[in-house]
């Protein structure tokens, strides 16, 4: 018996002699489900069913179901009704948003799990990134991704192609873009000025601050904000800088000449899907988006080129608040969050992982020559933004040689941002922020579009603004913020 089993096999000697072969028990894959943002491509169906499934059950024993909702739904709306009724799922956040749903109770303090559960994460993402989603000493969302981030939504993102048929190079000025726009909407009619409102961008152009923007409301309208250039821990109800009524005729200009219109207010997702469909002559940028909106767009128009610009900057240094791409927080509800953590922990954890992610199966969906990425498929899987990380930084082989130079040294001479890493905590003056919020919804949203004019709705604005409570707000954030500074190292 001794040596039939060593020369068959146990395996084999069982089953000649009618013996029951012994079980090992595997144990069934903790399921997850995860909210991404935009709109799911025929090939990110099938990966997630086929090839992503069963990766991801190999490698670390989950089945992963991605849920899609429209960008229109992120930081509240739908978002937020999964929270409040108990669905179980990981959804990206922000810090603004991150705040109000710790306030809410919507979702799971993951610090326990983080600290021993991210190996990868804390290797390839990095201390900073975890802080920045810390409120109270605990971790409530987990961060994605390492790129820079300097200054996101100060350039602009302009379609660099229409720019040079209307016979210009770049741009540098509020009047530079209005010039662009107003040449390329005689060519191109049909298409629109942008998707988005550029609030951010504009700050250069009617102050001499180099504005912070510390937090934020609806559709990012700005609520407070500070002097990264002043070292004081000083803050600003931005609504009532001296200098608004400057920023207020721009916004008031751009509505009446087209660059914005009514969509941005009533229908958004109409407005991004003129973008997205190669019809649009610029929106907001990130360091990023000329290579993001290349991948996206190019296969619609192989001719399409992007660029970032900031106006009328001077000599503004960037402001560095951040280094993931975005984060996940689990909502409340979750009952297996070990599972979610190790998932976002193998999201980074390999050249090769990331590459899977976010260009699928090689040989079929993408090959890599050099340091370039051929794609072979054009449909999206995760979108490259969510993992991009400089520790795995591959470009599709189309990009730009000056646009990945300009990529590279993005961060170069950023100053950090007096609100790196602070996240406010809303429930001292959670009545005021709902009243504030309703009020920028009514009032500040218009404006900030330019469907309200300064002369028009202002004072009625500002004064509503009042009754709702920002004095008292206000004077809460200053109070948190100067105690962060105080111990910031």
């Amino acid at each position: 018996m001794r040596a039939l089993r060593k020369a068959l096999g146990t395996g084999l000697v069982c089953l000649a002699f009618g013996m029951a072969m012994p079980t090992i028990a595997v144990a069934a894959p903790d399921k997850i489900t995860v909210v991404m943002y935009g709109d799911m491509s025929p090939r990110m169906k099938t990966f997630m069913a086929g090839e992503l499934k069963e990766r991801v059950a190999k490698d670390i024993n989950v089945e992963v179901n991605f849920r899609y909702l429209p960008w229109s739904e992120y930081g509240g709306g739908k978002t937020d009704l999964m929270y409040a009724s108990g669905e179980s799922f990981a959804g990206m956040t922000d810090r603004a948003y991150l705040a109000k749903c710790v306030a809410k109770k919507f979702v799971l303090d993951v610090t326990a799990l983080v600290k021993k559960g991210t190996p990868s994460l804390s290797k390839f993402v990095g201390q900073f990134a975890f802080e920045t989603y810390q409120l109270g000493g605990k971790q409530y969302a987990v961060p994605v991704g390492y790129k820079p981030n300097a200054s996101e939504f100060y350039p602009v993102l302009v379609r660099q192609d229409i720019l040079e048929e209307v016979g210009m190079k770049s741009i540098s000025t509020v009047a530079d873009l209005e010039s662009y726009v107003t040449k390329a909407q005689k060519l191109h009619p049909d298409y629109r000025g942008t998707t988005t409102a550029l609030d951010f961008a504009l700050s250069y152009s009617w102050q001499k601050r180099n504005l912070e923007f510390l937090d934020v409301g609806a559709k990012n309208v700005p609520i407070i904000v500070t002097d990264n250039a002043d070292k004081s821990a000083k803050v600003f109800s931005y609504w009532e800088l001296p200098e608004i009524k400057n920023f207020l005729a721009i916004t008031r200009r751009w509505q009446e000449k087209g660059l914005y219109d009514l969509t941005l207010l009533s229908n958004p997702e109409q407005a991004l899907a003129a973008w997205n469909t190669g019809k649009a002559f610029f929106m907001s940028g990130v360091a990023a988006r000329p290579v993001e909106e290349l991948i996206k767009v190019r296969k619609m128009d192989p001719n399409v080129r992007f660029a970032n610009y900031f106006m009328d900057r001077g000599n503004r240094t960037l402001i560095k608040s951040r280094t993931d791409s975005t984060a996940f927080s689990l909502s409340s509800s979750v009952t297996n969050p070990e599972a979610y953590i190790r998932f976002f922990d193998w999201w980074q954890s390999s050249q090769e992982v990331t590459d899977f992610l976010t260009y699928g199966v090689k040989g079929v969906d993408y090959n890599v020559e050099g340091d370039s990425i051929v794609q072979i498929n054009s449909d999206e899987l995760i979108a490259p933004w969510v993992l991009w990380n400089t520790n795995f930084l591959r470009f599709p082989d189309f990009v730009p040689a000056e646009v990945i130079k300009n990529y590279r040294v993005w961060d170069n001479g950023a100053t950090i941002a007096k609100g790196a890493g602070f996240i406010f905590d809303t429930s001292p003056v959670k009545s005021e922020r709902a009243k504030i919020e309703g009020v920028i919804q009514q009032y500040m949203l218009p404006l900030s579009l330019g469907v309200y004019s300064y002369e028009d709705k202002y004072a009625e604005a500002l004064k509503a603004l009042k009754a709702a409570g920002i004095d008292k707000y206000i004077a809460e954030y200053q109070k948190q913020f100067t105690a962060f500074n105080a111990t910031k190292k």
